[in-house]
């Protein structure tokens, strides 16, 4: 679990509850300070880092957002022995838009534009032509380019990295990289996508190994729990914490 430099330590609080709830074992990675919504990048694959290096079998990492929300029980199919793909990622698959399209583009430019930052050093959403060398992933790109790469990404709320992959990854060394060279790129599922692409790793959609997949992955503030309950979404996102947000996840408890 990556604990986000949340004040209260929340990491350490839900680790004692599912451990008081029958896991065997919680671990949990945390920041001492947050790099804020355009550091996921940063986070993810130094959390991925720490469970390639962790020294613990595993087939597949999970990776979920802390605003999805589960509706549903039976996710645990995609699970089921020669379901899932032995090597790549999987989740619902979306195509980039045009402009974030662009932007990857922009950034395989040896020199161009970068995100600005703000006093403390985080990311901002303002461009600056000021970017002087390659991003720290510019190879990684091209490989992924010609592998095929052209868009189709996971969103990162909910992916499934195989460890073959996740290991391959490592042992490439391209989780350890400095990071410090950006660009215009900062969402962690476009970067774990073109990683898994650059080794030439499928992207599979999950809506092609559990028939009756349903998820909504760009929630609006007037979706009632009428209609997701109807529509019977595995999960939904992302539910941040405001008051109609928290109103729906009491009226989604979890159903079969």
């Amino acid at each position: 679990m990556y604990d986000d430099a949340s004040p209260s330590r929340l990491g350490e609080q839900m680790a004692q509850h599912f451990t008081g709830r029958g896991a065997r074992r919680v671990d949990v990675l945390r920041a001492e300070r947050s790099t804020g919504y355009r550091g996921a990048i940063d986070r993810t694959l130094t959390a991925l880092g720490w469970i390639a290096r962790c020294g613990r079998g595993y087939d597949y990492v999970l990776r979920v957002d802390a605003d999805t929300h589960f509706c549903r029980t039976g996710l645990g199919a995609l699970f089921q022995p020669g379901r899932l793909p032995p090597r790549g990622i999987v989740g619902q698959t979306l195509q980039m838009r045009r402009k974030d399209a662009v932007q990857i583009l922009l950034d395989e430019l040896p020199a161009g534009f970068r995100r600005a930052r703000d006093p403390n050093g985080d990311i901002m959403h303002q461009w600056q032509l000021s970017r002087g060398r390659p991003v720290w992933w510019h190879d990684i790109g091209v490989r992924a380019l010609a592998h095929g790469f052209r868009g189709t990404i996971v969103p990162g709320c909910f992916v499934i990295i195989a460890a073959e992959t996740l290991l391959a990854i490592s042992s490439a060394g391209w989780l350890d990289r400095p990071r410090q060279s950006l660009g215009l790129v900062f969402g962690e599922d476009v970067m774990i996508s073109i990683l898994t692409k650059a080794l030439g790793h499928p992207i599979t959609d999950a809506r092609t190994l559990i028939p009756d997949w349903s998820c909504e992955l760009g929630l609006r503030p007037d979706t009632s729990a009428q209609i997701v309950e109807q529509r019977r979404y595995y999960f939904i996102h992302p539910l941040k914490d405001v008051e109609w947000a928290n109103a729906l996840r009491q009226a989604l408890p979890l159903r079969p």
